[in-house]
């Protein structure tokens, strides 16, 4: 679905006012937001068989208000789709906080290795030449004054 698609669903669900029932009450299109993912496809999962269920019915309930059933059948399909959405977009981000905790514990783990190293070569070092360095480093913090 592309962006344009899901601005129109967004669109559609605000002017009307979707609401999403759960066992805590209804939430608003925003609400779902704060859901988990596991919850959100929950919701999906039952909308989704709302939907499967209802087609092949009659179009009448029982009290014969056709319009409230054809109501209900166009907005579970965007009700699903808004779900659909939000799930996708948390999945992506879960992926990519993923992806960036390895590459900064990779990052880590090279700095690591990156201060053994110097640590050894400053070892390695005459003591004429780690007098040098402290004295280029003093002048230097004397610089700073």
């Amino acid at each position: 679905m592309n962006d344009i698609q899901n601005i129109d669903l967004f669109e559609y669900a605000t002017r009307h006012k979707l609401r999403f029932p759960t066992e805590k009450g209804e939430l608003n299109t925003e609400d779902l937001w704060d859901l988990s993912p596991e919850t959100l496809d929950i919701m999906g999962i039952m909308i989704k068989e709302e939907i499967d269920g209802s087609y092949g019915k009659t179009l009448r309930n029982n009290y014969g208000d056709t319009h409230n059933h054809s109501m209900k059948c166009k907005t579970l399909p965007i009700k699903l789709g808004i779900i659909q959405h939000i799930l996708n977009t948390k999945d992506k981000e879960s992926a990519r906080a993923q992806e960036q905790n390895r590459l900064n514990k990779q990052i880590n783990e090279l700095n690591l290795i990156l201060n053994q190293k110097k640590s050894e070569s400053l070892r390695n070092m005459s003591s004429e030449e780690i007098e040098k360095l402290i004295d280029k480093t003093r002048s230097e913090l004397g610089n700073l004054d």
